[in-house]
């Protein structure tokens, strides 16, 4: 882990890290196994979420710029705070992003 800043517990015992020095966002299990490293978004029905892309001018892809805050949601999704873009995003429980909030840049 480079710089973690946030740690959220679901209530099935996974645990989500936010990392500024590698602005990703990682999930693991209860027993600390990795479940999935998120460093850039794309949006859509075909889209990974562990995708480790460069910003490309259609807009599909974004990269997490500064994450921050983590908050689970009752259901297991995640809610991220993106300092460095201004936005707060909502992950499903497979890390796949659902909305965002807000808009920017650094």
């Amino acid at each position: 882990l480079d710089e973690p800043a946030c740690v959220a517990v679901d209530a099935q015992g996974r645990m989500a890290v936010s990392e500024v020095g590698n602005a990703r966002v990682q999930l693991f299990d209860a027993n600390g196994q990795s479940l999935h490293c998120v460093k850039a978004l794309q949006w859509g029905d075909d889209a990974p979420a562990e995708a480790f892309l460069e910003a490309d001018q259609s807009g599909t892809v974004e990269e997490l710029g500064m994450p921050m805050g983590l908050c689970f949601t009752a259901e297991g999704s995640l809610w991220v705070t993106d300092v460095y873009f201004h936005r707060i995003l909502l992950l499903d429980r497979d890390m796949h992003p659902l909305h965002k909030f807000g808009s920017g840049g650094g």
